[in-house]
């Protein structure tokens, strides 16, 4: 389950997250993709995404919430 975000701040980094999914899911398929390859696209350091989100699902799931 991803965490809901308590401040303004938080939920923009979790957002960019799932936006950085969304775009990379545009050039390759879900089940390919790793956390990895997000926080490489966000710039971001692998605990960062585990802060906001379980797993890649967890990321998905928010995706398709917000």
């Amino acid at each position: 389950m991803y965490k809901q975000c308590t401040s303004e701040v938080t939920a923009k980094r979790q957002r960019h997250l799932e936006n950085c999914l969304l775009e990379l899911m545009q050039m390759t398929p879900y089940p390919q993709l790793s956390v990895g390859d997000i926080c490489k696209l966000a710039g971001v350091p692998r605990g960062m995404f585990y802060r906001y989100f379980d797993s890649k699902k967890d990321a998905l799931d928010a995706l398709v919430d917000h």
